[in-house]
């Protein structure tokens, strides 16, 4: 259901030996879905979540001042203020461990794109499943161990090294 309401971000699946399936995924919704303003699904009804009277979409939950510094273009952060935008991210989770996902590596939302109140919001949606889930924290650039201290009870894991890239 959620593949025909929003398209999924950028994935990068692995598996390991283990049978383990791990996901890297990035912070917040895609540009495209807001642009697209598709509904957003109620995990609990299993169709477009609803909230005083009125349907919610990609639109009303997409911050588009708050877009990725990475990939400006490809992603934006999520109004986790809004109930509406903490149901957006229950459905992608949802929908990864629906997949399988044991392991998720979300990718800048931990250093110029901090963003404390969604790793808050997918620790608990991880956390709430009947089987554990590994989150890890990919910073991209510019993490701090100041910043490690805000999420060190959230996480299973993370790393204050920027990327390194093959150039």
């Amino acid at each position: 259901m959620l593949d025909q309401l929003l398209p999924l971000p950028f994935l990068l699946v692995t598996v390991c030996w283990l049978q383990m399936l791990g996901i890297h995924v990035m912070s917040g919704i895609r540009t495209q879905a807001v642009n697209a303003n598709t509904p957003i699904l109620d995990t609990i009804k299993g169709s477009a979540y609803e909230e005083s009277g009125r349907q919610w979409h990609a639109k009303d939950v997409g911050l588009k001042e708050r877009a990725c510094a990475w990939m400006p273009h490809g992603f934006m952060s999520v109004n986790t203020n809004l109930e509406a935008g903490r149901a957006f991210l229950r459905s992608l989770y949802h929908q990864y461990v629906d997949w399988g996902a044991d392991f998720v590596k979300h990718d800048y939302v931990f250093s110029t794109d901090f963003n404390l109140d969604e790793i808050r919001v997918v620790s608990k949606v991880l956390r709430g499943f009947s089987r554990p889930i590994t989150y890890s924290l990919s910073p991209g650039t510019s993490a701090t161990p100041t910043i490690a201290k805000d999420v060190h009870g959230l996480v299973n894991m993370y790393r204050i090294t920027d990327d390194d890239w093959d150039l």
